[in-house]
């Protein structure tokens, strides 16, 4: 929760999706930012593919970050995204999709959203 009765150009969330595996959830907190920001305001956000889209500079790589994220340290965060989630997600929050900013390895992408 937000908790602020003031109103943003620009917010933004690092990865916070990645903690809360139920879709509605994450909509409502995207629906929080957007009553938060004036009109027009920007919201840049962060999340994580599912495994199987990302693009490993070399196979041996993923087999490693599998091993190590499932049998050394399993992670608290596990809740994959498509990015086309993502984008009804925001849409249905109240924001158009401006860019979707892929990493190299296509593991975790930036979307640049914009109130409408």
């Amino acid at each position: 929760q937000l908790g602020s009765t003031e109103r943003w150009d620009l917010l933004t969330s690092n990865g916070l999706n990645i903690y809360v595996q139920e879709d509605d959830r994450c909509v409502d907190f995207y629906r929080q930012v957007s009553q938060a920001l004036r009109a027009d305001g920007i919201f840049v956000i962060s999340f994580i593919t599912p495994p199987e889209q990302w693009q490993p500079r070399q196979a041996s790589d993923l087999e490693h970050q599998r091993f190590l994220f499932q049998k050394v340290i399993p992670p608290r965060w596990n809740c994959f995204r498509e990015e086309s989630q993502m984008r009804q997600h925001l849409q249905d929050a109240g924001f158009a999709v401006v860019a979707v900013h892929h990493d190299e390895q296509r593991m975790f992408p930036t979307v640049v959203a914009r109130k409408y």
